[in-house]
Order: structure tokens, then C-alpha cells, then sequence
């Protein structure tokens, strides 16, 4: 992986499925902060992409991730807009689908 911010979202993933719950719990607060930043849920698109590289698990993992972020972002429910979550710009979700569009697909 050549992006410096995809290697350390797929770090992040990969100490979600740790054993030690300080580590999973700091790489939660970790995800959630990056999170609300423009072009995460492309790196996290990337994350998932990357193949044999980073494992089934960290891939499936971002892939929950990514299940989560339209689910609660794509059009945020009333909760969301109370806690200060940002809905996904419109730009970026045309984003979402031209990356999709270039990934493998998975049997």
C-alpha cells in the first residue's frame, strides 16, 4: 500500500481485532476521530481493495466500518445531527462509487 493514510487506517483496523481491550478501545476513539474527516470513507474503501495484503479479518472489519459510516452518515438521523455528526458531502459519496467501481469483485 503506497498511501500513508490508508496504511494507518488498515493499523487502526488491525487493533480492533486485538485481544486487549485498551488497545481496541483506543483504536475505536482513533477510527471515530478520523472518521469526520473529508476522504475516509474512500481510505476506508481502499482498506477493504487491498486484497490478500492486509488479511480477511482487517478487511472485514473495515468493511463493518464502512457498512456503519453510510448507515449513520449518508442521511444522518436526528440523533446523529444532535452529537455534531457530519453528514457524507455529496461529492464524496460519487467518490464511493467510482472507487467501488474499480475493486475486484469477491466470490
Amino acid at each position: 500500500m503506497d498511501d500513508p493514510a490508508v496504511q494507518q487506517l488498515a493499523e487502526a483496523f488491525a487493533r480492533t481485532i486485538q485481544h486487549d481491550r485498551e488497545v481496541i478501545k483506543a483504536a475505536e476513539e482513533h477510527l471515530k476521530s478520523v472518521s469526520q474527516q473529508s476522504g475516509y470513507g474512500i481510505a476506508v474503501l481502499k482498506v477493504i481493495a487491498a486484497g490478500d495484503a492486509l488479511g480477511t479479518d482487517v478487511r472485514l472489519a473495515a468493511a463493518v466500518n464502512f457498512k456503519n459510516l453510510v448507515k449513520y452518515r449518508w442521511v444522518p438521523t436526528e440523533l446523529a445531527q444532535e452529537t455534531g455528526t457530519q453528514p457524507i458531502p455529496d461529492a464524496e459519496k460519487v467518490g464511493y462509487a467510482c472507487v467501488r467501481c474499480t475493486m475486484p469483485l469477491i466470490a
